[in-house]
């Protein structure tokens, strides 16, 4: 429970609804699509490993996602991510990167 508190309250990450009499965890999540063009050929940057508690665990390729605060933007959301796992300041972002809004979905 101490992971779903501080989830919920410290880093409001989520929150907790009652739907059809069932105690439900609404969260939301950004994901990153890093494409590049290199020699006419598209790239698009993976996750393959992930570091935890000071060892890589390796899992099937996945795009860069995070969760989001509870009433973030995605434009905010997108600037945390690529600076979160990608280590990219906010300034480099606004000089070298562009954004295409690909769609926005709700699970």
């Amino acid at each position: 429970f101490a992971e779903l508190y501080e989830e919920i309250y410290d880093k409001k990450q989520s929150r907790l609804q009652v739907v059809n009499n069932e105690l439900v965890r609404h969260l939301c999540v950004i994901k990153v699509w890093v494409c590049a063009s290199i020699l006419n050929c598209k790239h698009i940057l993976v996750v393959k490993t992930k570091q935890k508690e000071g060892s890589a665990e390796m899992r099937e390729p996945r795009t860069l996602s995070m969760r989001m605060r509870e009433g973030q933007s995605w434009q905010d959301a997108l600037r945390d991510a690529l600076y979160q796992r990608l280590g990219l300041p906010e300034q480099l972002q606004r000089d070298e990167l562009a954004c295409d809004l690909i769609g926005r979905r709700q699970e």
